[in-house]
């Protein structure tokens, strides 16, 4: 686990130079999720829990509701993510892709999702900044290009694939889930 967040930090702070250490770890993409990915999504799940505490009229049934889909949602969108990958990046790929790294490309990206709610959870306030997180999470994706062997002059259709598959679709999967709770 102290392994993952320190792949995590070193990339938020810098993104080319983290996948490189992503890469020579080449940890296999069960026990990142394991040891990494569930436990940010357990930990992000229960901070719905905080919002209590700010008194502005969350019941518990609504906390709970709001920790399954928070679990769900980005449960679900690793597979999904990976998935989408796995069928969109043989056309811009050196080769054949590599779905390990596929897979670890998807795990980073959706404990950085993870690690966002956990902040949006957690502070008080609604702040246009944090909102604004997953853009900077899309910068991290563009870096893992050289990571996936994305062929040269195609970063800008990985870009979008990437932000796509996972970027907008955990947070859509996320916004549609969140309607189905009363407020």
């Amino acid at each position: 686990m102290l392994q993952f967040l320190k792949h995590i930090l070193q990339l938020m702070l810098s993104p080319a130079k983290g996948w490189e250490d992503v890469s020579q770890a080449s940890v296999a993409p069960a026990e990142l999720c394991s040891r990494g990915l569930y436990p940010i999504l357990g930990v992000a799940a229960l901070s719905n829990f905080a919002r209590m505490l700010y008194g502005n009229g969350i019941t518990l049934v609504t906390a709970i509701e709001r920790a399954v889909v928070d679990f769900g949602t980005y449960f679900a969108a690793y597979f999904l993510a990976a998935l989408i990958l796995e069928q969109l990046m043989p056309n811009i790929v050196s080769g054949e892709p590599n779905r390990k790294k596929i897979e670890t490309c998807s795990v980073y990206t959706i404990a950085m999702l993870g690690i966002i709610r956990i902040i949006e959870n957690c502070v008080p306030a609604e702040l246009t900044l944090i909102k604004l997180l997953p853009v900077f999470v899309a910068l991290i994706v563009y870096k893992a290009d050289r990571y996936l062997a994305v062929k040269p002059g195609d970063d800008m259709r990985f870009m979008l694939i990437g932000v796509i598959a996972l970027i907008l679709m955990p947070l859509l999967l996320h916004y549609v889930l969140f309607l189905l709770i009363p407020a």
